[in-house]
């Protein structure tokens, strides 16, 4: 590693004195971004070490953000900014690479108005499952900065407001499935860049096997978080726990989409349960309205009826996909649901509603 500027200048140097560099640089190419907007956004991109960033990734990711750049102008500006920034360039290693020193302080913008404040506060409580690792970690600073300015901010009520949310997700509060770090940040980078990686993952059946992984999508579903991918050709899409891939390798080929792939068509079919037939069902079932009075708000399909059946009972019929997850629903309430139909989802339930029994003994004892 060769580092690009002398720790005296590194350490005095302001996060944001970029005016200076670019007053003296100005711009090295016709028809490129100004200097201090280009260099800014550049300093964002640049990782900490042990990751790096090649000048010609800086140079794509510049030109998909609108900044109008080159490799050349984007090879001075980082010799220019390492003189006033701890950036180190790895000149030795293959590609060779840009980062800033472990050590150094986070690129801060001068100020966060307390709006936004509130904003990034909220995001870290309420989004933290739907973000990478290293995303979180990048926005440390930026939240400790926005906890500032919330508790020494005059707005009471914005001060207070973190206070008063909650979200809670069905069922049992699980913790998060723990996830490998190394594995988190290959995947996010996958899905990221569109590019494949080589994963192995165990199965259920705690048997573990490669693939070569084609990611299109993330869902989050506490307490997991599933790759919604393909690895096989002409395979449908299917979806993997991140926490069961034992390890991950990033690769160069891109990744192949299967044509009409929805995300949104994918879940609405369920697919992220095992379904348990081929086509739609027309489900009819008896619930206590104790039990049952929340489905007059929430819909589970897009056809739900809900229809009182004397002083104590409701109705309900929709057509949705037959799944395990349908099934534990039902089974969830026990004596206070009477399935109708199908016939066959009936029969299921009252055969698994009998081995309930039996597992507990007769209760009228």
């Amino acid at each position: 590693m060769m580092l690009c500027a002398s720790a005296e200048l590194c350490a005095s140097a302001e996060p944001w004195s970029l005016i200076r560099v670019a007053s003296r640089q100005g711009c090295y190419d016709q028809g490129v971004s100004t200097s201090p907007p280009r260099q800014h956004r550049l300093l964002q991109l640049i990782p900490k070490l042990p990751r790096k960033v090649t000048v010609e990734q800086l140079t794509k990711q510049l030109l998909q953000d609108g900044i109008r750049v080159t490799t050349r102008t984007v090879r001075r500006d980082l010799e220019d900014l390492a003189a006033v920034h701890p950036l180190v360039c790895d000149m030795k290693g293959r590609p060779q690479g840009w980062s800033w020193a472990r050590d150094a302080a986070p690129l801060l913008p001068p100020t966060l108005d307390p709006d936004t404040a509130l904003a990034l506060t909220l995001l870290a409580h309420l989004s933290a499952s739907a973000l990478p690792p290293r995303t979180l970690t990048h926005l440390t600073p930026y939240l400790a900065q926005a906890q500032r300015i919330l508790e020494n901010g005059p707005s009471a009520a914005l001060r207070r407001w973190p206070e008063k949310i909650r979200v809670l997700a069905p069922g049992l509060p699980f913790a998060p499935a723990l996830v490998d770090p190394a594995v988190d940040a290959v995947v996010y980078q996958a899905l990221f860049e569109e590019r494949c990686f080589r994963a192995r993952y165990q199965n259920a059946k705690q048997q573990t096997k490669e693939h070569v992984v084609h990611p299109l999508s993330l869902v989050v579903r506490m307490p997991q978080r599933y790759l919604v991918c393909t690895i096989r050709d002409g395979q449908p899409p299917i979806h993997l726990a991140l926490a069961r891939i034992r390890s991950a390798e990033l690769l160069e080929r891109p990744r192949e989409v299967p044509v009409g792939f929805d995300l949104t068509e994918f879940l609405r079919r369920g697919e992220m349960d095992v379904p348990l037939s081929a086509a739609p069902i027309l489900l009819r079932f008896r619930i206590h309205r104790d039990a049952g009075g929340f489905l007059f708000d929430s819909r589970f399909a897009d056809d739900q009826r809900v229809t009182r059946e004397g002083e104590e009972w409701l109705v309900v019929e929709a057509t949705v996909t037959k799944t395990r997850e349908l099934r534990r629903f039902l089974l969830g309430f026990a004596g206070y649901i009477e399935v109708l139909d199908p016939p066959e989802l009936r029969e299921e339930i009252r055969v698994a509603a009998g081995h309930l029994f039996d597992r507990h003994g007769d209760v009228r004892k």
